[in-house]
């Protein structure tokens, strides 16, 4: 079987959970694969020596923080010329600049265009979908997270989709099902407006006037550069709601078994979400979880409410507080909750989804043997 050539585009962006899924899939094709990580970073060890790390040359053209349109537009030219000197049999890219990066400095090469939708989809609208349909033409294949952020893509977009959700990448995940549960409630994420850590702490606040015990950690990091200071905010609504000595910001956690041991409740509060590697994490680890029916409204397509967890309508704090009130006072209910969440394992196994990102990739190619 003839080896493949894989590009992989690297967005200015990849960071968090995207970074980690493409990273970990640059990884896995690198196995049967020629791969060339192509990326505007300094390797700095990232990427292992397997991989051949391609860095775009430090030009003007090539602007990642420069907003809107002509951001999509910087560094066409520059990966156009990297793609021609690869000669890949497909490239690969993750992130809304990336791929309409991706998309243009494809135009006319033989190159198959494989590219994923991560984030808030539903943003896509009127004009605006209308403008993504032109960019993303070049594109032989979208890989959405969820059913939810496919269908929210303009038809002729959708249809070439295929749905793919994350993997569970950590390896060492601890069963938690039989922990001894501490008065904690938990959770992950960064330290960012989509993820609505003052919605938690607004419910969190409630929630203290029935179970004055608890406490609540956030763990996470706020974004280097971000252009407001989200977690000072975070820290003085928590003073103005009277519940600082309660609510702990643990900063940037690297074993999340570790820190969600013991946890009597995980909770997402986010506004929206691709596919929450944090929620997904906790559920494997079998935690009893909450979530908010976040963007572009996919909750339900990782959680049956009530059975394997519980969902709560979006931004609804009242909703929220009763909700985290009621599993915690109901701990048979949130230890059957726990084990039917462990199920994920299997579902999210990195060889299943490995598996189907492979089927892609060679349906793409139409690989046969030679």
């Amino acid at each position: 079987m003839k080896k493949k050539v894989i590009a992989f585009i690297e967005d200015d962006t990849a960071d968090g959970g995207l970074g980690m899924v493409f990273r970990s899939l640059a990884f896995f094709f690198a196995e049967s694969s020629d791969v060339y990580y192509v990326s505007t970073r300094t390797n700095n060890g990232r990427i292992p020596e397997c991989i051949h790390y391609v860095k775009f040359s430090e030009t003007r053209e090539f602007i990642p923080h420069t907003n809107g349109i002509k951001r999509s537009l910087s560094g066409v030219k520059t990966l156009r010329e990297k793609l021609r000197e690869i000669n890949p049999d497909i490239a690969i890219s993750f992130g809304f600049y990336s791929n309409i990066r991706l998309c243009l400095a494809c135009i006319g090469s033989q190159c198959k265009v494989l590219i994923s939708e991560r984030g808030n989809a539903t943003r896509f609208k009127g004009l605006n979908r209308w403008i993504l349909s032109i960019f993303l033409k070049r594109t032989n294949c979208i890989v959405f997270q969820s059913r939810a952020a496919q269908v929210a893509y303009p038809t002729s977009l959708n249809r070439k989709g295929v749905v793919i959700n994350n993997a569970i990448f950590k390896d060492d995940l601890p069963d938690l099902t039989k922990e001894k549960w501490k008065k904690r409630i938990v959770s992950v994420g960064r330290i960012h407006p989509d993820k609505n850590f003052s919605l938690l702490i607004i419910a969190f606040a409630k929630v203290t006037q029935q179970l004055p015990d608890y406490c609540l950690e956030i763990y996470g990091e706020e974004e280097p550069g971000s252009p407001e200071p989200y977690l000072k905010q975070l820290e003085e609504l928590a003073v103005q709601l009277g519940i600082r000595d309660k609510v702990f910001f643990m900063g940037q956690s690297q074993n999340i078994g570790k820190a969600l041991a013991g946890a009597r409740l995980f909770v997402l509060s986010s506004i929206l979400e691709g596919m929450p590697n944090a929620l997904i994490e906790a559920m494997a680890c079998g935690l009893p979880c909450i979530t908010t029916d976040f963007l572009p409204g996919c909750a339900n397509e990782i959680i049956e409410d009530n059975v394997n967890g519980c969902i709560v309508p979006n931004c609804d704090a009242d909703a929220l507080s009763a909700k985290i009130c009621e599993v915690i006072s109901d701990e048979n209910w949130s230890r059957e909750m726990a084990r039917n969440a462990m199920e994920i394992r299997r579902k999210l196994s990195k060889d299943r989804i490995f598996n189907k990102w492979e089927k892609t990739v060679d349906g793409l190619l139409r690989i046969i043997e030679e």
